[in-house]
């Protein structure tokens, strides 16, 4: 490990102090800094910019601020190392009390772990095309609605919307709802969201799954997608989803 880029939460307690203990217990690693929000197209295109010769992106925060960069990572085949100052952490591999163990990257005594990823194409008029490691999340846009969404025009689910979970998310939303925890990493789980049917289960897809998600009605089934956690993007029933698996994987550093 030669070169590590530093992504810490822009809102981040005490991030100067933070980022200095970081990089003091980086040793001889030569590190770079990329202390901006990441909100729109423009901030990734300046990230970038920072990937020269990058041996492993680390983030300072929670779950969230991993995802936001996941799918960048995943693309340039850049390992990451989370850093746990948010909340639960699942995904991060160090709590903020354990950053001696980054002395393992100097020597290189690492694993990675491969996590499968999503690919997810967005239609509703213009095309949105995004990778997700956790989930993509389908929920109804008005309160007292019920939207009724088809999959592969052969099973109707008709409730609050729809969770599709990888391996890695399936203990997250998908848990919570109901969903089972998935044991290989080449699956995806579909869990309805509070479905008007009880026979409406989570239903397990295998390797090359391709699925073709459409609201069925009329405006009534208006709803919002949002991709790990990004901001969500309003479809109709003109609109199509289509989730994959993805040839990118996560690779997520673990040190101890």
């Amino acid at each position: 490990m030669k070169k590590v880029l530093i992504i810490p939460n822009p809102y981040l307690e005490n991030k100067e102090t933070v980022i200095k203990k970081v990089i003091n217990n980086l040793g001889k690693i030569e590190t770079v800094i990329f202390d901006k929000p990441l909100i729109n197209k423009k901030d990734y295109l300046t990230l970038n910019k920072y990937l020269i010769d990058v041996d492993c992106i680390i983030t300072l925060g929670g779950d969230g601020s991993l995802l936001k960069v996941a799918m960048i990572a995943a693309k340039n085949n850049i390992p990451l190392l989370g850093i746990n100052y948010g909340n639960r952490g699942y995904l991060t591999s160090l709590k903020k009390n354990e950053l001696k163990q980054l002395k393992r990257l100097v020597k290189d005594e690492y694993k990675t772990d491969s996590r499968m990823m999503l690919d997810v194409l967005i239609d509703n008029g213009k095309r949105y095309e995004q990778l997700a490691l956790n989930d993509v999340i389908i929920n109804k846009k008005e309160i007292n609605v019920p939207i009724k969404l088809s999959v592969n025009k052969k099973d109707i689910y008709y409730g609050d919307g729809l969770i599709v979970s990888t391996l890695t998310g399936s203990s997250a939303y998908n848990y919570s709802a109901g969903g089972p925890l998935l044991k290989k990493g080449r699956q995806a789980v579909l869990t309805p969201i509070c479905p008007v049917s009880r026979n409406n289960k989570s239903k397990i897809y295998e390797d090359d799954f391709k699925l073709h998600i459409k609201p069925v009605r009329d405006l009534r089934d208006e709803a919002l997608v949002s991709v790990d956690g990004f901001k969500p993007i309003r479809i109709n029933n003109k609109s199509t989803i289509i989730i994959s698996a993805s040839k990118y994987q996560a690779k997520l550093i673990r040190l101890n």
